[in-house]
């Protein structure tokens, strides 16, 4: 964590008086924790501006995407049949219905 927090600091030099800083930096080691694929990201999302109040809150924002990866595996179900309700199987009723 503590080699996450001194990328942060060098990419974003005003976050080191933030102290959500270090939940930042705890987040980031988790994800990657020997900084292959999220430095660059840090180093992409510290090239815009950080705002004045709460500088690490605004780069995480930045970096959820890459924070908390869901992986959602959907598996097709194959449709209900309703017997009563296929209109493959329907017989006309010869009845009058409603007529006006």
């Amino acid at each position: 964590m503590l080699k996450w927090l001194g990328w942060i600091h060098e990419a974003a030099p005003t976050t080191i008086e933030d102290p959500a800083t270090i939940r930042v930096a705890r987040e980031c080691a988790e994800a990657d924790p020997d900084g292959t694929r999220l430095r660059a990201h840090v180093q992409a999302a510290t090239g815009r501006a950080l705002p004045d109040d709460h500088k690490a809150d605004a780069l995480r924002y930045r970096l959820e995407p890459w924070l908390n990866q869901v992986w959602e595996t959907v598996t097709p179900q194959p449709p209900r049949r309703d017997p009563h309700r296929d209109l493959r199987d329907h017989t006309p009723r010869h009845s009058p219905g409603i007529s006006i």
